[in-house]
């Protein structure tokens, strides 16, 4: 499980795809419905840019999360799903 905060950098372009979530699903080797806090139970409709918060790992990374979750500015954590690492 990571503990994650909504990424607030400089925005950036799921280019060449349309969506995170479209990003997400094509990187990713798992296929989620629900959103990836832990305690929600609400579907995720898109995915967010994230930071995992762990000393050293200044990496940027999408997960699915409902919409609620991806507009909050709260720390939260992240069960099963495996964050995919943007890179650039």
């Amino acid at each position: 499980m990571a503990t994650v905060q909504n990424y607030k950098g400089l925005p950036l372009s799921p280019y060449p795809y349309h969506s995170w979530m479209e990003h997400w699903k094509r990187h990713s080797d798992q296929w989620v419905i629900w959103c990836a806090e832990v305690h929600c139970e609400r579907i995720a409709l898109v995915a967010s840019l994230v930071k995992i918060l762990e000393k050293g790992n200044d990496n940027v990374y999408v997960v699915p999360l409902c919409k609620g979750h991806a507009v909050s500015d709260h720390i939260i954590s992240i069960g099963e799903v495996k964050p995919v690492r943007i890179t650039w």
